[in-house]
This record gives structure tokens, sequence and C-alpha cells, in this order.
């Protein structure tokens, strides 16, 4: 794999941040909520955005 530059590097970590970020908010608004049905789409979201935060993060470590 080619060696990314100090920008991609760069994007990928903002990318990386954000996703935390979201799945940390999302993961907060299913706590808040009482309605099952919201809760799970919450966690059902909050799971989508780490599992991208673990695939974006991967990809800086390898750099």
């Amino acid at each position: 794999m080619p060696q990314l530059t100090q920008t991609e590097l760069w994007l990928i970590d903002e990318c990386v941040r954000g996703e935390a970020l979201m799945a940390k908010k999302l993961g907060v608004m299913a706590n808040q909520t009482t309605d099952p049905m919201m809760q799970q789409l919450y966690h059902s979201l909050v799971q989508n955005h780490q599992k991208r935060f673990e695939t974006l993060a991967q990809h800086v470590e390898t750099q």
C-alpha cells in the first residue's frame, strides 16, 4: 500500500475524530430516550459509526 501524505493522514485523523464524536453523541441520545425503538435505532447507529472509526483508525495506524 502506498504511503499516505501528511495531508491525507490529517484528513483521515479528522474523520476518525468525527466518527468517535458521533458515536459518543448517539450513545448519549440513546440513554436519554425512553422509546425502545429509538434506543434500538441509536444503538444501531452507534455500532455503524464505531465500525467506521475502527476502519479509519486502522489506516492511520498502518502508516
